[in-house]
């Protein structure tokens, strides 16, 4: 466990990064398609900068596709955590391992 648990935190520190950088993205996006800023001049960095986001997440993807056995190792520490806290019954582990496994294998 003491082997992948710096790993597992690097992905979990990734997938926060990709979760926010979502959501600011889709903010944006509701921002620009109000009816009233659809009559407003939108500058060209404005929409490069919305170019660069879709881009970064088409370069994350890649990433997280990158390494081949990304989910067998996320499985053997997932198995390691629920028999570690078996007794514990904590739901929001398991809801947080549950989104972190989702976003693992959403390809």
């Amino acid at each position: 466990m003491e082997v992948l648990e710096p790993e597992v935190r690097k992905l979990k520190s990734f997938m926060h990064f990709a979760q926010s950088a979502v959501a600011r993205f889709c903010k944006e996006v509701k921002t620009l398609s109000h009816p009233e800023r659809r009559k407003d001049f939108i500058s060209e960095r404005y929409l490069l900068t919305l170019g660069k986001f879709i881009n970064m997440f088409a370069v994350l993807d890649a990433l997280k596709n990158m390494k081949a056995c990304l989910n067998n190792d996320y499985a053997f520490f997932k198995r390691l955590v629920q028999n570690f806290f078996f007794h514990s019954g904590s739901p929001t582990l398991v809801s947080k391992i549950y989104v972190f496994v989702c976003i693992l294998v959403n390809k």
